[in-house]
């Protein structure tokens, strides 16, 4: 039977539409020269579907699919995937052009749509109707038949990626695959097992396979990893199966590791915090003084369209939340932020932000300004100084804003009449949220922080030793997200010292691990907790663990050491601090 080589074409593009060829002769009629970003936002929230050619495109092309970052095209005996290290519109973005292709393939084989979906494509291109088209089917995968004896290359999706699964029939011999590749500078294997491609515009990868057998209706897992063999070729190095059964080999195409965008008003934004989803979605907070930050939604309109108007006629900071698709080429919500205060020195001062497994955004801050917007709150005002009477207090604020940026699923206040900021914010599978900050203390008989303490803390308050207002110590808490009522303050406790140095302590990070435990790090200049008086309850097992130099109150002005805490999930006890 006669053999040719397939070739698979990888180019790097990163803008959705009107992309381009010239080494091919391609390109997508549809959105060329299109210039609003909704479109490309929507195009990047829409599952990955394939369509049929019906003259969108170049003739050869036989389906095409929009990803995560790059276009997909299929012909009888090729695809084509265009990745662009830039953003639509930019004459600067570097294309790159790698060609993978498959050594010694059956010439017979063919290529088909499978799956056929409800949607259909249209394309309404200039005043032409005899030039649109229009009812173009799509599928969810495409299969290309018997590309080597009794394997078939499938075609389908991985959320917003391309995969292809090649599928082995029992008794087939999958060792004749063979991938080729051309146009790369460099190819090698990463630390994650995925084949790397270097490209001019930066580096494209084919994600790690994963391989698999049907067994009583269950996948069946089978060891698989590249095999870079001689000439450049890449085969599959697979672990023991069971060769009575059929096998599948699944890689994934990956987007290119980069791309770069500008955001913000053109004023005065600062850009204090970013997360990313599963999906590879970024999500930003900070501040901004200007009223044209962007602000608008895929779905629906914002929280808040624009900052209230006494905050921009008094250049008092608004907050804002963005989120970017996961290709960087639009946005998929931002909104503002913001109180009423004609007065405020702080505004709404977000600063971290953290994202669950639902794309719900968990951001923290700072806020002297007790018209700041709560919900379902634990904490609804803003405590009087303890220090004196129209004295500037701050508190840490928390919400949980929805999905599709529309609407607060919480917001609440926390703090005690100090000056109190949070640094970091993290958020575990239950949607419990976990924070960090700095507590300066303005208390004025001196002797305790004002910070809300909850639950049976490690700590919960020191007693300071004659030194007044002006130390600071760290805190961490937990929250938890409300259910029928109020989200509600787990647990809640302070990091620092009973010295009498001028201790400071610092929450400037946390994370949270699959248990609940709490990792909070940070910088002081005095032994964390002075362990003659901490609370009797507390794990004895800490002190063991501790791994830090005190230093003394005249070394204290140059000198900080960097601590690190483990909290257990109801934060009664350290697992460790060093």
């Amino acid at each position: 039977m006669a053999r040719k080589s397939i070739l698979f074409v990888l180019t790097v593009f990163l803008a959705s539409f009107g992309m381009t060829s010239t080494a091919y002769g391609l390109s997508t009629v549809a959105g060329k020269g299109l210039a609003t970003s909704s479109a490309s936002v929507v195009a990047s929230r829409v599952p990955l579907y394939f369509e049929t050619n019906q003259g969108q495109t170049d003739s050869k092309i036989r389906f095409l699919a929009r990803a995560g970052g790059y276009t997909a095209f299929l012909t009888s005996h090729e695809t084509v995937l265009l990745y662009h290290n830039g953003m639509p519109g930019e004459k600067d973005g570097r294309d790159a052009v790698v060609r993978m292709g498959l050594s010694g393939s059956l010439e017979s084989s063919a290529i088909r749509g499978g799956g056929r979906l409800p949607g259909i494509v249209n394309y309404l291109i200039g005043n032409d109707p005899s030039k649109w088209h229009t009812q173009i089917p799509t599928y969810s995968e495409v299969r290309s038949d018997e590309v080597y004896p009794g394997v078939d290359l499938v075609y389908r999706a991985s959320g917003k990626q391309l995969e292809f699964d090649f599928h082995v029939a029992a008794e087939a011999n999958p060792n004749p695959i063979r991938m080729t590749y051309s146009g790369a500078s460099r190819m090698h294997l990463n630390a994650a097992g995925d084949l790397v491609l270097e490209t001019d515009a930066g580096p494209a990868s084919i994600l790690k396979p994963a391989a698999y057998q049907v067994v009583d209706n269950k996948q069946v897992p089978v060891s698989a990893n590249y095999a870079l063999l001689p000439g450049g070729e890449v085969g599959f190095r697979l672990g023991k199966y069971d060769h009575g059964r059929p096998l599948v080999i699944d890689p994934t195409v990956g987007p290119t590791a980069s791309y770069s965008t500008y955001l913000g008003s053109g004023g005065s934004d600062t850009f204090k915090s970013i997360a990313v989803d599963a999906a590879g979605q970024a999500f930003i907070c900070g501040t901004t003084l200007a009223n044209n930050y962007p602000a608008g939604a895929e779905s629906g309109t914002p929280y808040e369209s624009a900052p209230s108007a006494n905050y921009y006629a008094n250049g008092i900071p608004a907050g804002f939340v963005t989120a970017l698709n996961a290709a960087g080429t639009g946005i998929v919500y931002s909104t503002y932020i913001s109180g009423n205060s004609t007065t405020s020195s702080y505004g709404a001062g977000l600063t971290s932000i953290a994202v669950n497994s639902t794309g719900n955004a968990f951001v923290g801050g700072q806020t002297d300004d007790s018209t700041f917007p709560t919900l379902k709150a634990f904490q609804t005002t803003i405590p009087a100084s303890r220090y004196m009477s129209g004295y500037l207090v701050t508190v840490g604020t928390v919400f949980e804003l929805s999905q599709n940026g529309n609407s607060l699923v919480y917001s609440t206040f926390i703090g005690g009449g100090d000056f109190d900021a949070i640094s970091a914010i993290a958020v575990d599978s239950q949607s419990n949220a976990y924070i960090t900050g700095t507590n300066d203390v303005q208390g004025n008989d001196n002797t305790q922080s004002g910070f809300p303490i909850a639950g049976s803390p490690i700590w919960g308050r020191f007693t300071q030793q004659n030194i007044g207002a002006g130390f600071e110590d760290a805190f961490a808490a937990k929250i938890s997200p409300p259910t029928t009522g109020n989200a509600t303050l787990a647990y809640s406790t302070v990091i620092g010292s009973a010295g009498s140095d001028t201790p400071f302590t610092y929450g400037t990070a946390i994370a949270a691990d699959s248990d609940g435990d709490a990792y909070v790090t940070g910088t002081a200049n005095c032994d964390i907790g002075d362990h003659d008086t901490i609370d009797a309850g507390v794990d004895q097992n800490i002190t063991t663990n501790l791994n830090m130099t005190h230093v003394t109150r005249a070394e204290s002005e140059y000198v900080n050491n960097v601590w690190v805490l483990e909290l257990n999930p109801t934060g009664t006890h350290g697992v460790y601090l060093t």
